[in-house]
């Protein structure tokens, strides 16, 4: 019985490993729920339906969601990017808002004196807490 559980141990943690690297944590519910169900059933079963679903249901899924994973939601995408000042910039008055990707952003300048109208188009520098730093 033990080295049937070591062998689950192996097979959760490189399919954590590879989920992980590839595939952005899609089939973890999946892995907790094998591991589990196996207290309660013949962990041998266990390991061959996780691993069936894994391959036949999962990775297929991840694969065609992968593009959609994390569209808009990762803070240092956006760096490099341009963008539409909404909310004149202006960092002595503490204000300034632009849109990229379709979001709106608070945001500052590089220098303090920079001040930016609405509608100019900025390039984003760097990102300073949860402002963008942007330049002409």
């Amino acid at each position: 019985m033990t080295i049937v559980w070591t062998v689950a141990t192996v097979a959760a943690l490189v399919a954590l490993y590879f989920d992980r690297r590839i595939f952005s944590f899609c089939a973890v519910p999946s892995a907790v729920g094998a591991l589990v169900l196996s207290f309660f059933v013949d962990p041998l079963w266990q390991i061959l339906s996780f691993i069936f679903i894994y391959v036949i249901f999962f990775i297929p899924i991840c694969i065609y969601l992968k593009p959609f994973a994390h569209e808009g939601g990762r803070y240092g995408d956006v760096v490099g990017e341009t963008c539409v000042v909404t909310v004149e910039l202006d960092n002595f008055a503490g204000r300034g808002q632009v849109r990229v990707k379709g979001q709106i952003w608070a945001a500052r300048s590089v220098a303090d004196e920079d001040v930016y109208d609405v509608g100019e188009v900025l390039h984003i520098v760097a990102i300073d807490g949860v402002r963008l730093v942007c330049r002409k």
